[in-house]
């Protein structure tokens, strides 16, 4: 009895260290995918943060964003580190979250953004619509 003892204390803390996240290999690499538990929490915290600020989203998108589970993409190279997208389609736009660094820790950075559908942000004032870009336009490009 006291080997058996001795032997679930040993392997006790490699099964700790192994942690319950799952692997799995793209383009020869190894990579780590989001436990559920992880992936709620992070959902959760970027709610929070979209629905605090106004400059986000209107209180009917808030309530969309709240009730709608975001499209998830994340490349996780190591357990607890990465980089985790969410995003929201609402619409005539998307909010789209992200998560980097290490993951569920004070260390976590996050960057919010807003995605109008048919536009795109070139610099600081400059919106385009969305199409072919012709010579005119990369002319104007290499001036901002």
């Amino acid at each position: 009895m006291k080997i058996f003892k001795l032997v679930v204390l040993a392997l006790l803390p490699l099964a700790l260290l192994c942690g319950c996240s799952s692997t799995s290999k793209s383009n020869g690499n190894e990579t780590y995918e989001l436990t559920q538990q992880e992936q709620s929490d992070l959902i959760a915290l970027a709610r929070h943060i979209i629905t605090r600020n106004d400059k986000f989203a209107s209180q009917a998108q808030k309530s969309i964003i709240l009730t709608t589970p975001p499209e998830v993409k994340s490349y996780l190279p190591s357990p607890g580190f990465g980089k985790v997208s969410m995003t929201w389609e609402l619409g005539s736009k998307a909010i789209r979250a992200v998560a980097s660094e290490r993951l569920l820790t004070s260390d976590m950075n996050w960057r919010i953004s807003v995605i109008k559908k048919g536009e795109v942000k070139t610099g600081k004032d400059a919106i385009s619509k969305a199409g072919d870009l012709t010579k005119e336009d990369f002319e104007e490009l290499k001036k901002l």
